[in-house]
């Protein structure tokens, strides 16, 4: 099994995410633009995310955050079919999306019907949070992301 590090090491080496672990389970939508860098600061997400439930819980602070505690929820799933003695309630996985993400604006990354969703005028009263890549890193209001994940030229914070 790899890791989150070792996606990177296979972006840098041969920019193949069908040869990644994680970064193969990101949304396929915008598969061509992940590398290396997208990598780095996707993993540091992922380990703000981690050390947030030590220090406290807190919903996720941008996209990419949402995304990664996906990851997570994925893996517990994967977990319980392989182990079928594992004591998970039936409904454990809609107790933790309930309790941990405020909304599940970023599911929709997964479904290509509904690309282009978040930012169609149409669905502007849904409130979503803006779904394009380049806005993944870019902290909701009022949260905090890692300077390591976040692009220069994008400091300001936007709704969730």
């Amino acid at each position: 099994m790899t890791s989150a590090y070792d996606d990177i090491c296979v972006l840098r080496e041969s920019g193949s995410v069908s040869e990644t672990l994680r970064i193969d389970d990101l949304p396929p939508l915008y598969r061509t633009r992940y590398n290396a860098l997208f990598a780095q600061k996707f993993l540091t997400v992922t380990v703000d995310l981690g050390t947030s439930f030590v220090a406290g819980f807190r919903s996720p602070t941008c996209v990419a955050q949402e995304i990664a505690l996906r990851l997570v929820l994925d893996g517990v799933e994967t977990l319980g079919e392989l182990y079928p003695e594992l004591p998970l309630a039936s409904n454990w996985r809609s107790w933790a999306e309930d309790s941990l993400f405020e909304d599940l604006d970023h599911e929709t990354l997964y479904d290509p019907s509904l690309d282009g969703i978040a930012s169609d005028p149409d669905y502007a009263h849904l409130g979503m949070a803006n779904l394009d890549l380049s806005s993944w890193f870019v902290p909701f209001t009022g949260r905090v992301v890692s300077l390591y994940a976040l692009d220069e030229e994008k400091p300001s914070a936007r709704e969730s």
